[in-house]
């Protein structure tokens, strides 16, 4: 059941990164792909079980608006859960352990990629060590982020690093990293609730357009 909780928990995750992408600008398409693959040939008969390579992906070795089964036969990391709320696995990221799940709208067609940790640390500001790295990474990619945000909701530890990584599991601090390329919106993400710390990186189609809320909510 642990892969389910976690990929519900950062399907929670992409809901906030949603939020976050409404304050992204459009960019020129040449910005490279949101993986950083080279892109090669699709193999036309590919052999038994072996990966299929996709021509120009968006986002590692898929496209947006693939579906499910067309996913599971180009990702090579090893999958973990395979549940209506999407796929999960288990791959690397930098240095890092990572789930990395795949979400499809309501008509099965890809939308969202989110890595998300698959590991935990004693010290919680060993979470923005990580955050950092990975926003370096980034910006070595794509350039200087659209947004840059640093978001005190308390402001208790502002100005003592020392309980930064306690302000951000309470809650009170949220730091958030936003690039666009011509067909993906790039969202780092460090949040936290109840003691807990978040760290996810999320990759969402430009095309994708939230299903109407009919509650009234």
């Amino acid at each position: 059941m642990i892969g389910k909780r976690m990929l519900i928990a950062l399907l929670c995750c992409s809901l906030l990164l949603g939020g976050c992408m409404q304050t992204l600008e459009a960019e020129d398409s040449s910005v490279p792909s949101s993986n950083g693959i080279e892109s090669s040939e699709v193999e036309e008969a590919p052999e038994e079980n072996a990966v299929i390579v996709t021509e120009n992906p968006d986002f590692r070795n898929v496209k947006w608006g693939m579906t499910r089964e067309e996913v599971k036969v180009r990702e090579d990391a090893e999958l973990i859960a395979d549940i209506d709320e999407g796929l999960m696995y288990s791959t690397e990221l930098t240095t890092l352990d990572m789930f990395l799940c795949y979400y499809f709208d309501n008509e099965g067609r890809l939308y969202q990629a989110i890595y998300g940790p698959n590991y935990e640390h004693s010290n919680d500001n060993l979470y923005i060590t990580d955050y950092e790295g990975l926003k370096e990474n980034l910006s070595k990619m794509y350039g200087k982020p659209d947004n840059d945000r640093d978001i005190w909701v308390n402001s208790l530890f502002q100005g003592d690093p020392e309980y930064y990584g306690l302000a951000i599991s309470t809650g009170d601090y949220t730091r958030i990293a936003q690039w666009k390329t011509g067909k993906t919106e790039i969202n780092l993400v460090l949040s936290g609730d109840n003691y807990e710390v978040l760290l996810n990186l999320g990759y969402t189609s430009t095309d994708y357009k939230p299903p109407e809320n009919n509650y009234g909510l």
